[in-house]
């Protein structure tokens, strides 16, 4: 994963997620209904933090419009650490 392709992002679910890709001047803007998110640095790794604890759907945008997720469960205090297979 590259640096200026992934996207990770937190939802509450899929069913009220709203994500979507825009296509402009030659790039793509991605539009999320969350204030978590993050883009990988130069080695791929990303770190979402101050996030509340409860149930989440973690996504990862790819650079050829693949979208990765997996639900994780946070709790209060707790790191979780969370790879998505390269493509």
């Amino acid at each position: 994963m590259s640096a200026c392709s992934t996207r990770a992002a937190f939802s509450e679910s899929v069913a009220t997620q709203t994500s979507r890709f825009v296509e402009a001047a030659g790039g793509k803007i991605v539009v999320l209904d969350t204030p978590y998110f993050q883009k990988t640095d130069p080695d791929g790794h990303y770190r979402l933090t101050d996030l509340p604890a409860g149930q989440w759907v973690l996504k990862a945008w790819l650079e050829d419009d693949t979208i990765r997720a997996q639900p994780v469960e946070l709790r209060v205090g707790a790191t979780l650490h969370v790879d998505f297979p390269a493509p």
